[in-house]
């Protein structure tokens, strides 16, 4: 169910599973992505070097970007609706459209 672009985490929102459940599946998914398919490891960037012009400009330490196969940028995403998982035809159909933006 979570892998499923149209129910995700909020189907057991949905279906009354508390936040500590809902929690602890997202622990499970999490564990599970990362020993069986996680294809590379998310990239740090380091801040750019620049001169302090302002004592109200802060950088950030770093920057992290997650790669195309990041769980928690998936369940970050919102949920499609099931008719455009359908009209994509079917779930990998759409993981396959979604990939491509």
């Amino acid at each position: 169910l979570v892998m499923c672009p149209d129910r995700k985490l909020e189907w057991f929102k949905v279906h009354g599973y508390t936040t500590q459940q809902v929690q602890d599946i997202t622990n499970i998914v999490m564990k599970r992505w990362e020993t069986s398919y996680k294809s590379s490891e998310a990239i740090v960037v380091p801040p750019v070097a620049q001169k302090k012009s302002s004592q109200f400009v802060h950088r950030a330490e770093h920057i992290t970007i997650h790669n195309v196969d990041s769980i928690q940028d998936y369940l970050s995403e919102p949920v499609v609706s099931t008719e455009v998982v359908i009209h994509s035809g079917g779930h990998m159909q759409s993981w396959t459209l979604a990939e491509k933006k």
